[in-house]
C-alpha cells in the first residue's frame, strides 16, 4: 500500500508479522541492525561541533541484532509483534517494530490498567539519505489509524511508548561528563504533536541479568524550553538517577517517551492524509 509520496514519488509500506515474513526481507534486517550504531554516529557527528565526544562507540556486536534466537522468539508469543517496512522500488528505507499488549512489556514499564492498548515502538530506524523527509512520521500516522479503526476493536485509550538509549559523552573544554538520550529530542517533537499527556519514564538495566524496566515517570513539559526538549535538563535528571541505580545493582539504560492518543479514528484519518504528500 502507498504510505508516502516525496516529490512525486510514492513509496510503497509492507506490514510483517510473522518469523518466516521477515527473514524472506532480509534487506530489512540488514537495515535494523545498523540501528544501534547508527544512533551512535549521529549524536557523535552532531555534538563534536559544540566539543563534545561520546565516551564509546559500541560495535554491531555489542549492540541488539535481528539474530536467529530473535527472530525465533518474537513472533511466537502474546507480544503481538509487528513490523512495518517503508520501501522504494522494493529497497527498504525505513523499518519500525511495535508491540501490541505485551504482557511483559506492560509489567516491566508499570503500564496502569486503565490503559486499554499498549503500543510499544521498540525500534525504529532510516535510511541516511530519507532522515527529515518523515517516512517515520507517515508510518506513525498509518498505525495510529490502523488501531483506530472502530472494525478493530481496539480497547481504549491508547498509550504510545518507545525506547531510547542513553549515551555518556565528555566536554573537552572542562572533562564534565554528560549524558544524552538518543534520538529523545526528535520523539518528544513527534510525540507533542500527535498525542496528549506526554511523559517520559526512567529505564533501568540490570547489570547480571540484563532485564530492563520502567521506573518514574515524568511531564514531558516541565523538560521542555519554547517547546523543545532542554537536553541540559535531562542530563541533570539522568545524574540524578544513576546513584539509585547503582545501588540496586543496575544503570540507567535510558527512556521511554509515552502519549496518550486522544483523536478519533476520523481525525487520524484526515490528518494522515493531508501528510501523505510532502515537498523536499
Amino acid at each position: 500500500m502507498k504510505i508516502l509520496n516525496i516529490n512525486n514519488k510514492d513509496y510503497q509500506l509492507k506490514v510483517i508479522n510473522t518469523e518466516e515474513g521477515l527473514r524472506n526481507n532480509p534487506q530489512a534486517i540488514e537495515l535494523l541492525n545498523r540501528l544501534a550504531t547508527e544512533s551512535e554516529i549521529d549524536l557523535a557527528k552532531k555534538l563534536h561541533g559544540k566539543g563534545i565526544v561520546l565516551k564509546h562507540l559500541h560495535k554491531p556486536n555489542e549492540l541488539w541484532q535481528v539474530n536467529d534466537e530473535w527472530l525465533s522468539n518474537s513472533f511466537s508469543n502474546e507480544a503481538n509483534r509487528t513490523v512495518f517496512v517503508v520501501e522504494d522500488e522494493g529497497r527498504p528505507i525505513h523499518a519500525t517494530i511495535i508491540t501490541i499488549n505485551d504482557p511483559s512489556a506492560r509489567n516491566k514499564n508499570k503500564v496502569s490498567d486503565e490503559v486499554g492498548t499498549y503500543i510499544y515502538v521498540t525500534h525504529a530506524v532510516t535510511e541516511e539519505e530519507f532522515k527529515g523527509k518523515g517516512v517515520f512520521s507517515a508510518v506513525f500516522n498509518k498505525i495510529n489509524t490502523m488501531y483506530l479503526n472502530p472494525k478493530r476493536e481496539t480497547a481504549q485509550p491508547i498509550h504510545y511508548s518507545i525506547s531510547v538509549s542513553n549515551a555518556e559523552a565528555v566536554r573537552l573544554s572542562d572533562q564534565e561528563e554528560l549524558n544524552f538520550i538518543m534520538n529523545l529530542p526528535t520523539y518528544t517533537g513527534m510525540w507533542q504533536k500527535r498525542l496528549t499527556d506526554n511523559q517520559i519514564q526512567i529505564r533501568f538495566q540490570d547489570k547480571v541479568t540484563n532485564e530492563q524496566e520502567g521506573r518514574e515517570r515524568f511531564l514531558v513539559t516541565d523538560y521542555l524550553d519554547n517547546g523543545s526538549l532542554d537536553e541540559s535538563k535531562i542530563d541533570l535528571l539522568i545524574k540524578e538517577k544513576k546513584p539509585e541505580a547503582e545501588r540496586e545493582g543496575k544503570f540507567v539504560r535510558g527512556m521511554f517517551e509515552e502519549g496518550r492518543e486522544a483523536r478519533t479514528y476520523a481525525q487520524a484519518v484526515s490528518d494522515r492524509k493531508q501528510n501523505f504528500v510532502r515537498t523536499i
